[in-house]
């Protein structure tokens, strides 16, 4: 876990909602089973209610733009650390498998597709057929990718297939 984040489970919502007395709270889903009150770099704390799908939270920094790329089950969010806000709360349309790092690029690996954000806004994305099965981060400029049997390699710098 990155030493710039702090995540406290809770147990239920009644009581994350009354642990955080008025502070900010994110809803990922209508259904959510999963309860937390993160603090970013002792700077920002809020909580957040999300549905388990078996993968934890993922955590992602731009820190030219002092954000955090957050991914909860299949939402993504973005925070602005400086300003203490919650700039998005996006609902993708499939499971979110890892938040990469790469500079001050983000890359959001789902199940079915590939999001690159920068500057505080998606630069690009890409989709597959078949589900993601396994990855590899080759050279921290290609991702290699299986998608059921059908192995890509991704060019992170525009998401085109090499």
């Amino acid at each position: 876990m990155n030493e710039d984040i702090i995540i406290k489970r809770i147990d239920t919502l009644m009581e994350l909602e009354n642990k955080l007395g008025g502070r900010k709270m994110v809803y990922c889903d209508e259904y959510h089973n999963m309860y937390a009150i993160i603090n970013i770099r002792n700077s920002f704390e809020f909580g957040i209610a999300y549905a388990d799908y078996g993968i934890d939270l993922m955590f992602g920094f731009d820190d030219k733009n002092d954000v955090c790329y957050i991914g909860a089950g299949q939402n993504l969010l973005l925070i602005d650390i400086k300003n203490k806000e919650i700039l998005f709360n996006e609902k993708l349309s499939t499971v979110i498998l890892d938040v990469i790092n790469i500079g001050n690029d983000v890359y959001v690996l789902c199940d079915l597709e590939l999001f690159c954000y920068s500057e505080k806004k998606e630069k690009w994305s890409t989709a597959f057929r078949e589900m993601v099965t396994n990855y590899e981060l080759l050279d921290n400029e290609r991702l290699w990718l299986d998608c059921d049997g059908r192995q890509l390699i991704i060019n992170l710098q525009d998401g085109t297939v090499v």
